[in-house]
């Protein structure tokens, strides 16, 4: 992995420090936080049914893809009884 410059240390540091100091202001904030923590449930909720759907996408692409191809277009053989 490539080492960080000093300048995007600093830029990171400072980016950190305003998120830390708005995340702050929001718990300080009852109306604020409660209206974050209803979005927060909204957005986990959304990427739950995203997950699922990938899920369901990625289960039906194994099932395909372990699939054996058929290599002979013979019909299949089928047994007899024989009377008695």
């Amino acid at each position: 992995m490539a080492s960080i410059s000093a300048d995007e240390k600093r830029w990171r540091a400072e980016s950190d420090a305003r998120a830390l100091a708005e995340a702050n202001v929001i718990t300080g904030d009852s109306a604020r936080l409660k209206a974050a923590q209803a979005a927060a449930k909204r957005m986990a909720e959304e990427q739950v049914k995203q997950a699922k759907s990938m899920q369901k996408v990625a289960k039906t692409e194994t099932k395909k893809s372990t699939a054996k191809p058929r290599t002979s277009k013979a019909a299949p053989k089928t047994t007899t009884r024989k009377k008695k």
